[in-house]
């Protein structure tokens, strides 16, 4: 329950100052205009005693809550309205007077702005009080009682329910207040789960059917809770053989997973960290592995995410291999070999047979067109050649006609196929 929730509902809580108030403010002036009333009507001083004890107590509460002592309000009316009613019936003799109506006021009070335990308390005096006052009245300890009733018994009693009546519109109200809250707060826990479902479900469905291998794990204990249908088919573990284990079998290299461990509970998270993974049938593989880990306070989940990258990493060193031997054959071929942009005929890369000048290496060829070294005679023995490529893919034994590295026209043929270079259009010939 929120803090705001129990502040209005626990019955021991500060007081609002509005209710007691008005009504201290209620009770300072009946009381006050009750007191010479009672003097005009009896000449009797000691019944004057009790109004004139709640007008001074009434009109002290409204300076207190003036200057701020909002806490001592409370237990000072409760406490002034208890006595003054015992001096009252013991003033006019009898416990049948209309004061007797004030323990009722005394009681609702107390169960509304003071403690639970103030409120036992102030219950069983009462009823204690009442009971040896009764008893003093029974046995003829006092005076016999006028009852003669007039105004001031009217004021008295129409003074006591328009107290009661205020205390309890006051509590209906913090009633209602705490209710409001608990259903607002009760609404939002409702929204707080369907969200919650929602992101859970949309998760769960992610994790079952991600094409990436998936560990959830409890970052305490570091049990395995949960694993996706391609961990299986990645590791050869069923979902049934690892719930409930640590990671630790599907591992070739413990010393990497010490390290994995303390990176990720150091940073919180881990990204495609290379490491050898191990599974069920004993081989190994290369992996990327990446981990989150959340902030839930109870149980701290890891969600880790792995990539087997062993074909991709075969595929990488075939194409290395095939990339070298094919190096290997354009730079040691005997033959003249280029490799050209088609659009405009510029010089990617040459071999040793196709320089052009003994003393022009390669690097003083690329980024030049053919036409700029003098290879071709014309712009037209080229743009033949190319016509020829862009038609058929490729020229067999082409014939043509290029300039020689002493610069004299020479017949020649030439072999040439289309490739693709970075997204480029290129010959090799």
């Amino acid at each position: 329950m929120p803090e705001a929730l129990s502040r209005v509902s626990s019955p021991s809580s500060e007081p609002s100052s509005s209710p007691l108030r008005a009504i201290g403010l209620l009770v300072a002036i009946a009381a006050t205009v009750q007191a010479p009333l009672v003097y005009l009507s009896t000449s009797n001083l000691s019944e004057v005693i009790a109004p004139a004890l709640i007008a001074l107590s009434a009109w002290t509460v409204l300076l207190l809550l003036s200057k701020g002592f909002q806490r001592l309000v409370a237990p000072l009316l409760v406490t002034a309205v208890l006595i003054s009613t015992v001096i009252a019936i013991v003033a006019f003799g009898s416990v049948r007077t209309a004061a007797g109506f004030l323990f009722v006021a005394v009681v609702a009070g107390a169960g509304i702005f003071l403690p639970r335990r103030a409120l036992f308390v102030t219950v069983t005096l009462s009823v204690v009080v009442l009971g040896v006052l009764t008893w003093m009245e029974w046995s003829g300890w006092f005076k016999p009682a006028n009852f003669k009733v007039g105004f001031t018994v009217w004021l008295t009693q129409s003074m006591t329910m328009v107290v009661v009546a205020i205390m309890v519109y006051h509590s209906r109200s913090r009633a209602q207040q705490a209710l409001d809250l608990q259903r607002r707060e009760l609404e939002r826990r409702i929204r707080s789960e369907q969200e919650r479902d929602q992101s859970l479900e949309r998760f769960t469905r992610i994790f079952r059917n991600s094409p990436s291998p998936m560990i959830a794990q409890s970052a305490r204990s570091g049990l395995i809770l949960d694993v996706n249908p391609a961990f299986e088919r990645c590791y050869g573990h069923m979902r049934e053989d690892v719930l409930g284990c640590t990671d630790a079998m599907l591992w070739a290299e413990p010393e990497q997973r010490a390290l994995y461990l303390e990176q990720l509970f150091a940073l919180r998270r881990a990204d495609q960290v290379h490491v050898q993974g191990l599974r069920a049938d004993g081989s190994r593989f290369e992996a990327l592995i990446s981990s989150e880990m959340g902030d839930d306070p109870q149980d701290r989940l890891i969600i880790t995410t792995v990539t087997d990258i062993t074909e991709q990493n075969a595929t990488i060193e075939r194409l290395r291999r095939s990339e070298e031997r094919f190096a290997k054959a354009f730079n040691f071929s005997p033959m003249n070999l280029a490799i050209t942009r088609l659009s405009d005929g510029r010089i990617l890369e040459v071999n040793r047979a196709g320089l052009i000048h003994d003393n022009v290496g390669a690097d003083g060829l690329r980024g030049r067109t053919t036409l700029e070294t003098g290879a071709w005679l014309t712009p037209a023995h080229r743009q033949a050649y190319v016509d020829q490529l862009k038609r058929d893919g490729r020229v067999l034994a082409y014939e043509s006609q290029m300039r020689s590295r002493d610069g004299k026209p020479v017949d020649v043929r030439l072999w040439a196929v289309l490739i693709d270079i970075e997204g480029e259009e290129s010959i090799l010939s």
